[in-house]
């Protein structure tokens, strides 16, 4: 199997619109300039690993879907139940 950074940038960036936020606020969580990430989604840098684990945790994703984009059984249920979480939290604001 070969890493395909692209693919990467757009799981990044996927993962990142679910959460609802912008690159910048996204970086700033992360303590990275807003240009490297843009850089990252758009899939033409890198990043150390301690990035990739840092992202992973912030978005509520393996490491393992960043990279291969194959959810575990238990990656699957805690997507589900982040963006049920996510829809809640909306339904509630409106309130």
């Amino acid at each position: 199997m070969e890493f395909n950074q692209k693919m990467f940038g757009q799981r990044i960036q996927e993962a990142r619109m679910s959460r609802g936020i912008t690159q910048e606020e996204f970086a700033e969580e992360i303590d990275v300039s807003a240009s490297y990430y843009q850089k990252l989604e758009r899939g033409v840098r890198t990043c150390s690993l301690d990035i990739l684990v840092c992202i992973a945790e912030h978005l509520h994703v393996s490491t393992d879907y960043l990279l291969t984009g194959k959810w575990s059984n238990t990656d699957e249920m805690k997507k589900a139940l982040m963006e049920s979480s996510r829809l809640l939290q909306k339904l509630a604001d409106s309130f």
